[in-house]
């Protein structure tokens, strides 16, 4: 046989155009010279060229290619192949072939049966994989393809899995039915256990919360019953159904109203709370009667605070009459305005003028303190003087001296506003000296004044002794102590004002 015009090399892994299955690696590939379709050499062969559909290149046309084999032995080997034996074809081929090894349409032959048993297998492999998985209907696809390159024998083992299999899809639609039927059954049951399950614990959870909270309902005493009203109050809180919180507030209203009745004469306050829980418009009556009540004892303690308030302010306790005044304030704020009618503003001014006591009552008693004092310090300056004249004919002179008369007078304008004439003897004043000293009136002094004779009173200062060493200067600090004492006892006297103003409650 002539040698194929193609390109006949070692190659990676390429898939035969003819037979479809993998030209292994390293082994001949040929090569269309077309369209360099790769094909095994013997699948070329008995292809008589390319497979490829417009390509068209066959190697009949090839002047060099042969054929010594007879036609009738070739007719042999086809009625083989078309019989499905494919075995006693391939080995027919090769027992020509030794003898003709060259021969192309033997090879063609021969790679023809080899396709189509490895066809085939191929066919049947994958049906068994199908009917060992269940799938019985991709199995019997496979199966069918298969009949066409199976002998009668093959044919038999392929018809009786075939009959298992049209047993067995009938059967498996039905599992799948049923399987679909259950898997619906389950859905429908999950659901109708989610709607019931939230019907229960999300649309009945406030009815049987209230009815828990019912069951265990305790009024037998007051403690009993706060608790109870308070477990009402949570539950309304965070209760969804407006039904039940309705519910929950008529608990509410009925045990409040009892805890204030309870309460009132006790503890009016507690009670008053309680009362505010109630709903005025569904217990008209009950609620005013209890209002009423509480108003009637909390008047009671009113009237004794604002009494123990005056009682602290007449006994200077300001401190404890200002925390009476503001135990009134905090019982009136209990109450709306129409109760305690114009109280709440003499309540506040008696707050202020008890402050103002308590922020001057310091200064008071310094005041008096220092008044004491100052006292003291006078009668010590008196006491170093030598008593010349009786106290009874001795009057005061105080004033700023305002001029020099001569032979020891000086004159003197007083405090009172009149100009006198004193004698203080060897005692020199100036002009504008300020002196306070004890005198005894010695007749008038006369003087002429623009033409006209004049007299003034004349005194003659009472002075100590040489020996004792009275010096003007004693007289000075007993004016400054007599200014001092005359400045707290005009203090003293807007504080004892200040401190006998009584409370505007009473």
């Amino acid at each position: 046989m002539a040698e194929i015009i193609c390109k006949v090399y070692n190659s990676e892994l390429k898939t035969c155009e003819y037979c479809h299955s993998n030209i292994k690696l390293n082994s001949d590939v040929v090569i269309c010279p077309r369209c360099q379709t790769p094909y095994h050499p013997d699948c070329w062969l008995e292809n008589d060229g390319c497979a490829v559909y417009g390509c068209g290149y066959k190697t009949s046309s090839d002047d060099n290619l042969s054929d010594s084999l007879k036609p009738d032995e070739l007719v042999e080997i086809e009625f083989l192949i078309n019989e499905r034996n494919y075995i006693e074809a391939i080995n027919e081929c090769k027992s020509r072939l030794k003898l003709d090894k060259n021969n192309v349409n033997l090879k063609r032959l021969y790679n023809k049966a080899v396709s189509h048993i490895n066809v085939k297998t191929k066919l049947i492999e994958e049906g068994d994989n199908f009917f060992e998985s269940g799938d019985y209907q991709n199995a019997s696809v496979f199966y069918n393809r298969a009949l066409r390159y199976c002998n009668e024998f093959d044919t038999s083992v392929i018809q009786s899995r075939l009959e298992i299999i049209n047993h067995n899809i009938p059967l498996e639609i039905r599992r799948k039915r049923i399987g679909n039927a259950l898997t619906a059954f389950i859905v429908i049951v999950m659901l109708f256990i989610g709607v019931a399950s939230y019907y229960y614990f999300v649309m009945l959870e406030d009815e049987r919360e209230f009815k828990k909270i019912e069951s265990s309902e305790n009024i037998s005493d007051i403690m009993n019953t706060e608790i109870q009203i308070s477990k009402y109050e949570n539950f309304r809180q965070h209760a969804k159904d407006g039904k039940w919180r309705d519910k929950a507030d008529e608990k509410i209203n009925f045990m409040s109203a009892y805890l204030a009745k309870q309460l009132y004469l006790d503890d009016w306050r507690t009670a008053k709370k309680y009362l505010k829980k109630v709903n005025s418009s569904e217990l008209q009556s009950a609620y005013r009667e209890i209002d009423k009540r509480i108003y009637l004892e909390a008047l009671k303690e009113f009237k004794e605070r604002i009494k123990q308030a005056n009682d602290y302010n007449k006994s200077g306790n300001y401190s404890e009459s200002k925390y009476s005044i503001e135990s009134a304030i905090e019982i009136v704020n209990h109450f709306p305005e129409d109760k305690f009618r114009g109280i709440r503003e003499s309540l506040q001014s008696d707050v202020y003028l008890l402050k103002e006591k308590i922020s001057q009552l310091v200064k008071y008693k310094n005041v008096i303190e220092e008044i004491r004092e100052k006292k003291n310090d006078l009668g010590n300056i008196q006491s170093t003087k030598k008593e010349i004249y009786s106290p009874d004919e001795t009057i005061v002179i105080s004033g700023v001296v305002t001029g020099n008369l001569g032979r020891g007078l000086i004159a003197v304008k007083s405090t009172s506003g009149k100009q006198v004439a004193l004698n203080t003897g060897s005692y020199n004043f100036s002009e504008g000296d300020y002196i306070t000293l004890e005198s005894i009136q010695e007749g008038k002094f006369k003087f002429i004044n623009g033409g006209v004779e004049e007299s003034i009173p004349m005194y003659i200062a009472v002075l100590p002794d040489q020996s004792m060493n009275y010096s003007a200067l004693t007289d000075y600090e007993r004016l400054a102590i007599q200014q001092r004492l005359a400045f707290l006892q005009s203090q003293k006297k807007y504080l004892d004002s200040l401190m006998n103003i009584k409370l505007k409650t009473h």
